[in-house]
């Protein structure tokens, strides 16, 4: 992996939530370093990414750059809080106090400062994207609360918006009274997903009206996200369903498999992918190991139905963190290791080329073989 490599991008490693990252390595449970939060306050760091010979940490309102070799603070910003982790090339994807889009190098200059319409304080936003010209981005608009008698009450929706930055004009907006799951985008930056509660709706970039966009209705969808192919994982239940059940769908959104979870389904992370398109998930207290539809092998976890976070390695094995433990999973469902920290780890591990693992508490930030 050379320097120029990010690695995980965004908060399930990038914008089709693989969870993937192209590096293998084995946990030994050798402390390489440990550093203290730089923070007064206990806030769990949220998300950990590489961007070279840096690491960064991302906390609900904070940043911290830090030299990955030494654990060495660099520099730390206060952040807005309504805005997705998304590490590009160029820097980080930041929003201002006025709404601003801004892009955010890693050395603290500010390279790119955008007036995008509709974004705000009261705007989460989660994926954007340029090419040329144009910026597409997506927010969730958060309700506005009733203040004076007579004042009408806004609900959660979410709008997809195709804009041209130096016509500061819109090509297309997409705009629906629902609330997101989340947002995806092909690898080949082609195709758009957006996830609700309910829907799932998908297009080209080159969309320019609402004919252009493929709906898919669902009673209930906790997750979604892109294999390596495109094609589509949902984690829910269509009508008439009673169970809970992860559906993969072709790139013409015909149904592939779907293998049944349970009534409830517990897990913090949607479904992730290895390249040769197995897929794994967590689904209550176990690990599960999915393949062609059918369920390989499943691995029971070492605390609470559905707090573990892990990710997948080059290897086809499963680094796993859940509360104090953090194990080292091979790819036929065998432990390999399996070590217990004294900071409950509150995001996904992350390994770099050289097999170096990072972790990340209320206490703090550990590098780890």
């Amino acid at each position: 992996v050379p320097d120029s490599i990010i690695l995980n991008s965004r908060r399930f490693a990038d914008a089709q939530n693989s969870s993937y990252l192209p590096v293998s390595g084995k946990l030994t449970g050798d402390i390489i370093w440990e550093q203290k939060s730089i923070l007064d306050e206990p806030l769990p760091p949220v998300y950990l990414a590489i961007n070279g010979a840096l690491l960064i940490i991302r906390y609900p309102s904070f940043i911290n750059i830090r030299n990955r070799e030494t654990g060495q603070s660099l520099w730390a910003r206060q952040l807005q809080g309504n805005f997705t982790f998304d590490l590009k090339p160029e820097g980080l994807v930041t929003l201002d106090k006025s709404g601003y889009y801004e892009l955010l190098s890693l050395n603290q200059e500010i390279i790119k400062r955008i007036s995008l319409p509709f974004l705000n304080n009261d705007t989460f936003l989660y994926l954007s994207h340029q090419k040329g010209d144009e910026i597409y981005y997506v927010y969730q608009s958060i309700p506005t609360p009733i203040t004076y008698p007579g004042d009408k009450f806004e609900g959660p929706s979410f709008t997809f918006s195709r804009y041209n930055i130096e016509e500061q004009s819109f090509i297309w907006r997409l705009k629906r009274p629902e609330e997101i799951v989340d947002t995806l985008f092909t690898k080949d930056q082609g195709r758009f997903c957006i996830c609700t509660a309910n829907h799932i709706y998908l297009f080209s970039t080159t969309a320019a009206s609402d004919k252009d966009v493929k709906t898919i209705g669902f009673e209930q969808i906790l997750s979604c996200a892109l294999d390596h192919k495109g094609n589509l994982l949902i984690l829910g239940r269509q009508d008439k369903e009673k169970e809970i059940s992860l559906k993969k769908f072709d790139n013409n959104y015909h149904l592939i498999w779907q293998v049944p979870l349970g009534r409830t389904v517990l897990s913090n992370q949607p479904p992730a992918t290895l390249p040769d398109d197995t897929v794994y998930i967590v689904a209550g207290s176990r690990l599960y190991c999915i393949r062609d539809g059918n369920i390989v092998w499943t691995f029971q976890l070492p605390t609470k139905p559905g707090e573990a976070l892990f990710t997948l390695l080059k290897d086809g094995s499963v680094l796993l963190s859940s509360g104090v433990y953090l194990v080292h999973i091979s790819n036929n469902g065998e432990e390999i290791r399996k070590i217990i920290v004294d900071d409950p780890i509150t995001c996904r591990p992350v390994m770099d080329e050289e097999g170096r693992i990072y972790i990340g508490g209320i206490r703090g930030i550990r590098s780890l073989k």
